[in-house]
């Protein structure tokens, strides 16, 4: 202590020749925030395990005991409850990222969480956003610009940020509910063309090299905890579309509207560069820090104000002692002095020698079109042009004289400039500005000059010329458009080479591999028919406004026309809706440069408006000040800049942060934030993350009412609660606030009530680990006293429990937040997340472990939650006796609770408060009360009968859930088993790929095939070459090769295929129905491209939800469980909607290996007592009364089934030897479960089950072809193994396979080596009777842009639904009549006869497709609406199945309907001179063309629409039952026409009639051999003859129509 002062003396003197140091350029080492720097004299550290030191270690466990440590003992529980919830929301902990061992990096992150658990949202994905570890799991470190890397940048983070992280997939309302459109469908809150847009703005990031000061266990050069670090050579510079029609940008103000000398202006920033000359914002030239006679900006004391601001010298004003800030920002405005008056902008400024500070300029955007733009050029010979705006310092100095040839002169080095100072300065010396032919000297400006090999400006700098220079739009088919400049041709030219006139990334003409930047405009959309409006080659470019160029392009010029908005004052609702443009604070301008002209209103609808003192009070410039949606005082500007495209089309001028003359790190960094804060503030985050919220803290299914009360706390960053006379607010009115959000969540009536425990629907089940912290927490964890560190030591709690931190599956973490765990929650649109991973495994494991802890403290003892740390026999003492209940030998903690009264019913009392909140019955209760009496006199020992209640409690149901349990006092049964097991058996085990497979590179064209070429041409890097590919031969099939390529990692495939036992499914996903690259989107009502979406449609195979909750091998097992089969669903360590039926038959979720049981140890012994406790158990979990908690009942009856099944399955697989070896991958252990479990079957009393198996590691959006190369391997092994094991007990037969994933990916590459989601992929089935050597479906013609198949980046449209493919599957399963399969397969008849039967895929298959071998017809049926739309595919249905019945009314037999295609006629009104109306008609195609609603005025009042409905029908096939009568079709087109409108406002909304035409069918002028028997109710003679003869002639033949 006494050298205390004298250390901390030499410490100060350490750090101050370190800061000296640093002046001169050296490096001072931080920390992490929030880091403390060790302590001697504290004592002992953490015992931070380390794999180079110890022969054994587990540092997986390291970070989850700090975090256990600090859950149990902080005092802060509402912070860390907040952010454990926040932890599953924003998730970078996952299994696919990064290295388990490490433990620092994962606290940081997770200390990033509870520090901002009280701040703002922003705040913390900001954070997430440059951390390393998101960068890794979802894949963007590393992406790069397409103008750089020629390939688009990876999709992963822009999807998942939106999806995840901020605003959802659909619309909602602030009370959570979703918004629907004006047809009630679902509305989507973003589309593929914003995931390509926001992938743009992730581009860039690259990790920061480790420094020496933090854990050291990966042995990389990159950081993987300090945050990532933009590069702004890899951004993309180019505008980015918002969501809402405008762009990243809208309400910044444009940087060209920045004062004069902004740098000297109140606000301005300046940074501390120490003892560099280097800027860090803007691209230095590596030598200029170097050259001694560099010209800089130098200030002196007492020369100039902005000195003595950076100085902030101790001895005043003008002092040199000077007192440097980190950053400086300047209070008020200052005068300039010296070079200060002379330039438009600063760069880097010495204060003092060795010390330098950069200036900073503020957040602003330029428009990316614009009149009056200058020509700029690069290189010394006038090449390499582009444009730039005149007012913006964005070139250098050049002066011609009479030869035309230029010369430099600068302020100081680096020095950009206004283009009227370079013509003022040319002036000044005699010279003028010109196109120059050359540029002779620079001499001390000398600085960046073009690197021709580089389509990058790190080493540019451009110089100003007279020369105009104009824009050109290049428009591509799917409305993306590039940016092109067009500066004049250049008259002089020094030498002769083949340098590029424009700068390749805005050139029209862009050699390959470069390609241009396209970016998603938001055009204008038509009001009626949603479509945009935009030249493409299929209006022949806007009819001629624009350019058709051979690339499928159209190129446009373009004008910019810049309006005023407002000719008088503004409501503050007009404003922020109609300006879109910002503007700079008024006073910032020199004095009398603005006046107020007025305002509007008073307090936050205050509207002030000032005007430029030489323009009238409402013109372009003028600006008004106005309180923002987010509570801040913002400045728009009265203009609205319009982009006129082939003066036919109109676009909001685009803004963006970085421009393209002069790109900057530091504009790479305000674009980030702008995104963030997009994201952030957009209407659907308040909801969408406030409803996950109050999810995570307990309750499942918030009314709108709750969810939009914490909508708006963290919406308005405020909440005020009161309790009679307390009062208490939170917040600080900031959008995002958290602490605001909490107490809303935890103080709401829904979460204070305890009457709401008695809604059976309210609360939750308890988070699995949640519970176990409030166990230990409750009962008082003790460490034990030889545990060294005295840290609590969880141990694989993710297999135990289903949930640990640090340890969530992928970036959606444990479970799904629209989880329904049965019918009885779907039926009841309910939700249970946390079902989830209450699967039959998890049970058993999370009831031993109860078991444990509560008998043995934490430790491995019979599947303890604790940690095997001692060697020995874990069951003795080290004396070698058995450890009895109570003895922590080999614990490293226990629970020490000890009642406060110890009589029976006290004791359960004062347990009941502790873990189940007072919930627990009073049945309950003297159930437990009547075991410790029991056991108290059995044992003689209080404490024995104490840790048995303790136990029970743990199985209770109040204690697994937040609702009250009400008994009927009747025992509840397990879920029977139904159905006769006699009958013969069959299986089918459905291989799920998580991820997205990227399928086109198991299944490729061979490179004998001419599609190979392609194929290597679209997939680049990520091609296989002919070496990496085993040959099938596809011969005769109708493909477009004879033969394939199957990935040489997995020649099971192959080898099934070729020897007849398997079939590839080509180009295969999820439809709504058959589409075209011209009508998917709006036949499409799902979000496509996304996992959670698309894993639901592939489970689901129900497009409409007609049985919602259901999946499809559920709905399988549903039909042959109602034909008295018995059935059975298993999943492998997986729970999924796949099994789900509409019966609540139990779904078996079992682990991959042995069957676990429940085991409760003797409290004096080694063995189990379960059967001496079991009853209390089922007493305590009886049946429930119908208005008892749901989430109680459902953990009970999950408990009974449990304890039923796994004893059940236990016995009938012990004993079994399998002929095969299985490796001991995951993968091979599950599908040796199921082997074993198939081999069972007659003792288990099974004939129909589905096996469900689940594998993760599929979304390679970099290094995709490793990545795939690596992962076939290990389904090659289990499938190799379990076809064998089949083979040999003579089951292959009896057994389907189905190995799929729930999209492809993209045939080309991104930016790093990866694939992005893409939607058709290829799949596989086999099995023993399996008709095999086929590639089913369509595989692409061509890999092409132009295939009708894809999409945009190799995104193909798939050609064959999974409905096609689970139709055939079905059949074989023993679901053949159509009333079933229409249950098993809802959707099935929106394909009509494009299904595949048992009779395609089986040998001995019969059953076909009903109604497709009868007479087929195909009509258009014109459906008069009152508004040009499409209909909708609801409306489709209700057509289709219309006149499926009628077709089958009045012909007895069979039919199949498929709606085609729609077109659109619009009928429209025109007033004549005479004024009468001529009523005209177009196509919509012309329609849009001609400008749509916004050309023709409103649509609703003067349009009639004509919806042509292109309709297929197959009818007349014979149905078992009678034979069908035979009808013509002018009869059918008849009584379809009849039928519908009868029904005509059931079917489809806001329609008058319907007319049909027969299309297919000619006349003929034979009369009929078939009478009719439809009489004619029209006027007119009929064209169907009736059954009697008629008593006029008639003058007209009867006709039929040929066939």
């Amino acid at each position: 202590a006494a050298f205390e002062p004298i250390l901390k003396e030499l410490g100060s003197l350490r750090f101050k020749n370190q800061v000296d140091k640093a002046r001169n350029g050296g490096t001072l080492v931080c920390g992490s925030p929030g880091e403390i720097a060790p302590d001697p004299y504290e004592g002992d550290y953490f015992d931070m395990r380390n794999e180079r030191l110890e022969t054994y270690s587990n540092s997986q466990n390291q970070k989850e005991t700090v975090w256990t440590d600090i859950v149990l003992s902080s005092r802060d529980q509402l912070r860390q409850r907040m952010a454990w919830a926040l932890s599953q929301i924003i998730n970078t902990e996952s299994g696919v990222n990064g290295n388990e061992r490490t433990t620092e990096h994962a606290l940081y992150w997770y200390d990033i969480l509870v520090r901002n658990a009280f701040g703002n949202y922003l705040d913390i994905l900001r954070e997430a956003a440059y951390s390393p570890k998101m960068g890794s799991m979802l894949t963007f470190v590393g992406s790069r610009s397409i103008r750089v890397a020629h390939q688009v940048p990876d999709e992963n983070f822009a999807r998942e940020l939106m999806q995840l992280y901020t605003i959802g997939v659909v619309k909602l309302n602030m009370d959570g509910t979703p918004k629907l459109d004006k047809h009630g469908q679902l509305i989507q809150t973003y589309e593929t063309k914003h995931v390509m847009t926001f992938a743009r703005a992730w581009t860039g990031f690259t990790q920061e090299k480790r420094r020496g000061n933090h854990e050291e266990m990966d042995h990389l050069e990159a950081s993987s905890m300090d945050p990532m670090k933009l590069n702004y050579e890899d951004r993309d510079w180019f505008p980015k579309e918002n969501l809402s029609g405008g762009y990243i940008g809208d309400r910044a103000p444009l940087c060209y509207d920045l004062p004069k000398h902004a740098f000297l202006k109140k606000g301005a920033k300046y940074q501390l560069l120490g003892g560099s000359s280097s800027s860090r914002w803007q691209y230095d030239m590596p030598d200029w820090k170097k050259r001694v006679t560099a010209k800089r900006v130098v200030l002196k004391a007492g020369e100039s104000n902005l000195y003595d601001l950076l100085c902030n010298a101790v001895d005043g004003p003008g002092g040199s002692d000077c007192n440097f800030a980190s950053t400086v920002t300047l209070n008020n405005t200052v005068e300039c002095h010296g070079v200060e008056c002379k330039v438009d902008t600063l760069r880097v400024v010495q204060v003092a020698p060795g010390v330098f500070y950069e200036y900073v300029r503020r957040p602003c955007v330029q428009f990316a079109f614009f009149e009056n733009a200058k020509k700029v050029f690069g290189n010394s010979d006038n090449t390499h042009n582009m444009c730039a705006h005149p007012k913006m310092p964005v070139g250098a100095q050049s002066c011609c004289d009479s030869s035309s040839s230029s010369t430099q002169d600068c302020e100081y080095l680096g020095e950009l400039i206004t283009y009227a100072t370079n013509k003022e300065r040319c002036s000044a010396t005699g010279q003028s500005v010109c196109d120059a032919k050359r540029l002779l000297t620079c001499g001390e400006c000398c600085g960046k000059y073009v690197d021709k090999n580089q389509n990058t400006h790190k080493h540019n700098v451009l110089y100003w010329t007279n020369a105009a220079c104009s824009f050109q739009l290049k428009v591509r088919i799917d409305g993306f458009a590039a940016i092109v400049h067009s500066p004049s041709k250049t008259t002089y030219r020094r030498y002769t080479q083949n340098y590029p006139d424009v700068i390749d990334y805005v050139s029209e003409n862009v050699s390959l591999p470069k390609t241009h930047s396209y970016i998603s405009v938001p055009w204008a959309k038509d009001e009626c028919t949603d479509d945009d409006l935009f030249p493409t080659i299929d209006n022949q470019c806007g009819q001629g406004a624009c350019t058709e160029m051979e690339d499928w392009t159209c190129v446009c010029n373009t004008t910019v026309i810049d309006i005023a908005v407002f000719s008088s004052m503004p409501t503050r609702d007009k404003a922020l809706t109609d300006l879109r443009i910002g503007a700079f604070e008024p006073q910032l301008f020199d004095h009398g440069t603005y006046r107020k002209v007025g305002n509007h209103s008073s307090g936050s609808d205050l509207v002030v408006a000032y005007a430029l003192s030489d323009k009238p009070d409402f013109s372009t410039d003028t600006i008004f000040k106005v309180t923002n949606e987010y509570r801040e005082t913002i400045f728009l500007k009265n203009v609205k800049s319009i982009v006129q495209v082939g003066g036919k089309y109109d676009i909001p001028n685009p803004v963006h942060y970085i421009d393209l003359v002069e790109p900057t790190l530091r504009d790479t960094y305000h674009e980030t934030e702008a995104v963030l804060e997009y994201l952030v503030r957009h209407e659907n985050t308040p909801p969408f993350i406030s409803k996950q919220l109050i999810q995570r803290f307990g309750v499942s299914n918030p009314s709108p009412r709750y969810v939009e009360t914490v909508a708006r706390a963290f919406s308005e960053g405020y909440y005020k609660w009161s309790s009679g006379m307390l009062e208490m607010q939170y917040g600080d009115h900031k959008w995002g606030n958290l602490a605001a959000t909490a107490a809303a969540i935890v103080l709401d009536r829904e979460a204070t009530s305890v009457s709401l425990d008695a809604d059976p629907v309210h609360g939750s089940l308890r988070e699995p680990l949640l519970k176990v912290i409030g166990y230990m927490k409750s009962l008082q964890y003790t460490p034990s006293a030889w545990d060294k560190n005295e840290y609590v030591k969880l141990h694989s709690m993710q297999s135990k429990i289903g949930q640990m931190v640090y340890g969530a599956p992928d970036q959606f973490s444990f479970f799904r937040s629209d989880n329904s765990p049965s019918q009885k929650f779907s039926e009841a649109l309910l939700v249970s997340p946390e079902a989830q991973v209450q699967t039959t495994s998890k049970t058993v494991t999370t009831l031993r472990g109860y078991f444990s802890l509560a008998r043995s403290g934490l430790n491995f003892i019979q599947g303890g939650f604790g940690y095997f740390v001692v060697a020995g026999d874990w069951n003795r003492k080290y004396d070698g006796s058995l450890i009895y209940a109570g003895e922590y030998e080999k614990s490293v903690g226990y629970l020490a609770f000890s009642p406060t009264i110890a009589d029976a019913s006290s004791v359960v009392d004062e347990l009941a408060m502790l873990l189940t909140c007072g919930r627990l019955s009073s049945s309950s209760r003297e159930v437990i009360t009547q075991a410790y009496n029991e056991y108290n006199t059995s044992y003689s020992s209080e404490d024995y009968a104490l840790r048995l209640a303790q136990q029970l409690i743990a199985t209770a149901p109040e204690f697994h859930s937040s609702n009250l349990d009400k008994k009927t006092g009747n025992p509840r049964q397990p879920t029977p088993s139904k159905g006769d097991d006699s009958q013969s058996y069959k299986a089918v085990v459905f291989l799920f790929l998580f991820g997205g497979l990227d399928s086109f590179n198991v299944l490729v064209p061979h490179d004998s095939c001419e599609l190979y070429k392609e194929y290597e041409t679209v997939r680049q890097s990520v091609h296989l070459d002919s070496n990496e590919m085993n040959m099938i031969d596809a011969r005769g099939q109708g493909q477009p090769c004879d033969y394939f390529g199957v990935h040489k990692n997995i020649p099971i495939f192959q080898q099934l295929y070729d020897s007849g036992e398997g079939i590839f499914f080509a180009n295969t996903g999820h439809l709504h129905k058959p589409v075209t690259k011209r009508n998917y989107l709006r036949e499409t009502a799902t979000s496509l491209f996304s996992h959670n979406t698309m894993d639901l449609e592939v489970h689901a195979v129900d497009a409409y939800r007609d049985e919602d909750g259901t999946g499809v091998l559920g709905r399988m097992l549903d039909m042959m469980e109602a034909k008295n089969f018995s059935v059975g669903s298993i999943g492998i360590d997986a729970e999924n909607r796949v099994l789900s039926g509409s019966t609540n038959r139990f779904i078996d979720i079992i682990p991959a290996g042995d069957t676990a049981i429940i085991v409760h140890q003797h409290f004096r012994g080694f063995n189990s007592d379960l059967d001496n406790i079991k009853h209390y158990i089922d007493d305590l979990n009886s049946e429930s009364h119908v208005n008892s908690g749901l989430f109680a009942d459902h953990w009970s009856q999950n408990l009974v089934n449990t304890w039923n099944k796994t004893f059940e399955m236990k016995e009938a697989r012990d004993g079994v030897e399998l002929n095969t070896g299985f490796d001991r991958t995951t993968l091979s252990t599950s599908f040796k479960t199921i082997a074993e479990l198939i081999a069972t079957q007659k003792k288990r009393k099974k004939n129909r089950e589905a096996f469900y198996v689940r594998m993760g590691g599929f979304d390679a959006h970099g290094n995709a072809k490793l990545s795939l190369g690596g992962i076939l391997p290990q389904i090659n092994k289990a499938l190799d193994s379990f076809y064998k094991e089949m083979k040999s007990r003579d089951l292959l037969s009896k057994v389907t396979v189905v190995v799929a994933s729930e999209f492809g990916r993209t045939l080309s590459p991104n930016s790093r080596g990866g694939t992005d989601h893409g939607w058709g992929g290829n799949y596989f089935m086999f099995g023993g009777q399996v008709n095999g050597s086929k590639i089913l479906g369509d595989y692409p013609e061509s890999f092409k842009e132009s295939d009708p198949t894809n999409i945009g980046r190799g995104r193909l449209l798939p050609s064959t639904s999974w409905d096609a493919m689970w139709h055939g599957i079905a059949q074989w399963f023993g679901v053949t009549n159509d009333e079933d399969l229409d249950y098993v397969l809802p959707n099935r008849n929106n394909f009509a006869c494009q299904l595949f039967t048992d009779k395609d895929l089986y040998i001995g298959g019969e059953n076909v497709i009903s109604g497709c071998d009868g007479d087929e017809v195909q009509f258009d049926m014109a459906v008069f609406l009152n508004e040009p739309r499409y209909l909708t595919g609801i409306e489709q249905n209700r057509i289709c199945a219309q006149a499926i019945a009628t077709a089958n009314n009045i012909t007895g037999s069979v039919s199949k309907c498929l709606i085609v295609d729609q077109r659109v006629i619009i009928r429209y009104s025109r007033r004549l001179l005479n004024h009468q109306r001529d009523i005209m008609s177009m196509t919509l195609e012309e329609y849009l063309s001609a400008g749509g609603a916004r050309r023709l005025n409103n649509c609703v009042n003067n349009f009639t629409a004509e919806v042509l409905v292109t309709t297929k029908m197959t009818y007349g096939e014979s149905n078992s039952n009678s034979t069908p009568t035979i009808v013509s079709p002018k009869q059918m087109e008849y009584r379809i026409e009849e039928d519908m409108n009868d029904v005509l406002e059931e079917i489809v909304t806001n329609v008058t009639h319907i007319e049909i035409s027969a299309i297919t069918d000619s006349p003929t002028t034979t009369p009929s051999d078939i009478p009719s028997n439809i009489p004619s109710n029209s006027q007119v003679p009929s064209t169907i003859p009736s059954e009697e003869p008629s008593d006029v002639p008639s003058s007209i033949p009867s006709v039929t129509p040929t066939s």
